[in-house]
């Protein structure tokens, strides 16, 4: 234990009570290693050394009693440090150094050596008190500290981005170059500073969650350069242990017109997404008005059809059913791709028999087939399969379509393959083939294949890109193969149910013509008088009892007149007006004080159009006669 002042040695021999004998007892009992020198006799001997001394250097005490200064001091002792001690005991005054020592085994060690003058009651001179500590370990560790950080310091400055070492209370442990320069400093000038001098709050606040978190944190935000002018930066920090302590290391990098090159491509993808919105708009406005005309032809056709006996007039009477038919597939496809780019359409996958679906393609599209000549076979199968039926239902129906539609003779094939768990469902045809070059031309829109030329009857070569487009929706994978003359083979892979034998597949029957409406009392809101006529035209037709108003008060007040109240209540969507098709059909329900079946007509595009969700069965304009005769029985379990 080393003496720190003059005043405490004197109280640690006043009035001493103890002899020679007992105080070099005590002394020698100290875990300090300790000497006495006695400074009246030259060259200031040891006079006593206690057992920890002995313990440190090896020495018996007695080997130590009688020895000069130069022994304390040891032979590589620098004659900066003799001169030292021995000045402070020429003037009598403490001294502290530090040397390299050598034990008696000759081992070396380095040795913190403290000299305090001691003094007797009357003030004189009595010894110089010599301490001695073993700081081989500490000065070991020093050096390590010292090299580890000249490592730091090496890495730091060859790491190739702007980087920082920082400690826990933000202040810059070291910096290199780069950091220096980006942030606007002489070399060295950010060691010292603390990072709110170029950093903002929630920056300093991310690094500190490294601690917290324990892995490194992504930064973002604004930094300063020293003359103030901020700069966006992009960067990371993460906590490292720096010589026994937690220490921060940053990396960064002025991303400034990145951002701003991000911020006008952002800018821009708004703009054309207010664009395609606004086309949406217009498009929802104008499908609707569209849709009007259309859906009066195809009623009146159908009405007229019972009027029109066999000749030039039955055939005049097909031409225009087959044109409004075109028509119709066009103005879905356009509508689709619309629908797709807005991202109205929305999957609702659900488990169902993929058989169910297959008949109902073969029921429709085999007399499309055998009018062209053509022979179209659909294999069974008993799988169970996970999508969204609708529009699986469109993928393949535009490939049994296509298949139709190019194919000059021969069959066409449709069946399923399983093949792990998903079912690959193909469609084969005997047509001209694709070349190879045009095999992925085909899924673009308004592509026709051939030479590119637009042909009478093939439509507007929309089929296969909005089949893309529902397969990229609902995951599933499309494929292609084909053999120019020889024919192809177009399937898309859907994912297999486990839930199999939980389903039933639907026996109903699919004729349409059964379907018996005779006395069904159906009333009809529309505020366009010439589809009003043809839908109750065609209800008449089909025997029902027919009540039809240009709105809801005029069919309130034609039903109580004739006394009767629906079975069934038709409206469009919009009506002339305060109030639309939902609101109209909602207070006819309450005035009528039941609930009645009740559908919407509408041609808009999506349920944001319609304003939100609707709460009635919506049919989209057009509506196919025979679809509507279907839905109509089915509402009054009339199938």
């Amino acid at each position: 234990m080393a003496f720190k002042t003059s005043r405490v040695v004197q109280a640690s021999t006043h009035h001493s009570s103890l002899d020679g004998a007992e105080l070099r007892a005590v002394i020698d009992a100290l875990p300090q290693a300790m000497v006495l020198t006695d400074p009246a006799r030259p060259h200031n001997p040891v006079v006593f050394a206690n057992a920890a001394f002995s313990r440190i250097t090896g020495y018996d005490p007695r080997e130590v009693v009688g020895r000069d200064l130069s022994f304390l001091l040891g032979p590589d002792s620098s004659a900066e440090t003799a001169g030292k001690l021995a000045d402070a005991i020429k003037h009598v005054e403490p001294c502290e150094v530090e040397l390299l020592q050598y034990r008696k085994s000759g081992e070396r060690f380095w040795a913190r050596i403290e000299m305090k003058p001691l003094y007797r009651e009357d003030g004189s001179l009595w010894r110089f008190l010599g301490t001695f500590t073993d700081v081989t370990r500490q000065r070991a560790a020093e050096a390590a500290l010292h090299r580890g950080e000249e490592r730091l310091r090496a890495i730091v400055q060859a790491i190739p981005l702007p980087m920082l070492v920082m400690r826990q209370d933000g202040t810059v442990i070291d910096a290199n170059l780069l950091a220096d320069r980006m942030l606007g400093y002489a070399s060295g000038g950010l060691r010292g500073r603390p990072g709110a001098d170029f950093m903002d709050e929630p920056q300093i606040q991310a690094i500190d969650e490294v601690r917290e978190k324990g892995e490194p944190v992504f930064l973002q935000g604004n930094m300063r350069r020293a003359d103030g002018r901020p700069f966006w930066a992009v960067g990371a920090a993460q906590q490292v242990d720096l010589s026994g302590s937690a220490a921060h290391v940053v990396l960064f990098q002025d991303m400034t017109e990145q951002k701003r090159a991000l911020d006008q491509l952002q800018e821009a993808k708004e703009q054309a997404e207010r664009l395609v919105r606004s086309k949406m708009r217009f498009f929802a406005s104008a499908s609707h008005d569209l849709r009007q005309p259309m859906q009066a032809l195809a009623l009146f056709a159908m009405a007229l059809e019972s009027h029109v006996d066999e000749g030039p007039g039955r055939n005049i009477l097909h031409s225009l059913r087959t044109s409004l038919r075109t028509m119709e597939e066009m103005f879905d496809a356009l509508l689709d791709m619309s629908r797709l780019d807005a991202g109205v359409l929305k999957p609702k996958p659900d488990v169902f028999m993929i058989n169910d679906l297959l008949e109902g393609l073969e029921n429709e599209l085999r007399p499309q087939a055998e009018a062209a000549g053509l022979r179209l076979r659909v294999a069974p199968s008993s799988a169970a399969v996970v999508s969204d039926q609708a529009m699986l239902n469109r993928i393949l129906r535009n490939f049994l379509s296509n298949a139709i539609r190019y194919t000059r003779s021969g069959g066409i094939l449709l069946g399923c393959r399983r093949r792990g768990n998903v079912l690959r469902i193909e469609v084969w045809d005997t047509g001209p083939g694709i070349p190879e070059e045009q095999r992925l031309e085909i899924f673009e829109e308004f592509f026709q294949g051939g030479d590119g030329t637009r042909e009478k009857g093939k439509g507007l070569g929309l089929g296969l890109a909005i089949v893309r487009r529902l397969a990229l929706l609902l995951n599933h994978r499309l494929d292609l193969r084909s053999r120019v003359g020889k024919g192809s083979v177009f399937a898309v892979e859907v994912p297999l149910s486990e839930d199999w034998n939980d389903l039933d597949a639907d026996d109903d029957d699919d004729d349409d013509l059964m379907v018996d409406l005779r006395g069904a009392v159906v009333a009809v809101v529309d505020d366009d008088r010439d589809i009003l006529e043809a839908i109750r035209m065609l209800l008449d037709e089909w025997g029902c009892v027919t009540v039809a108003a240009l709105d809801g008060e005029q069919l309130v007040e034609e039903l109580s007149r004739r006394g009767i109240t629906p079975d069934l209540i038709l409206s469009d969507l919009r009506l002339r007006g305060q109030y639309n098709g939902v609101k109209t059909l909602q207070d006819l329900q309450t005035r009528l004080g039941k609930e009645i079946p009740s559908f919407l007509f509408t041609g808009d595009t999506g349920q944001a159009d319609m304003g939100g969700d609707i709460p009635f069965p919506v049919l989209r304009k057009p509506v196919n006669p025979a679809r509507l005769r279907v839905v109509l029985g089915e509402a009054l379990g009339r199938r």
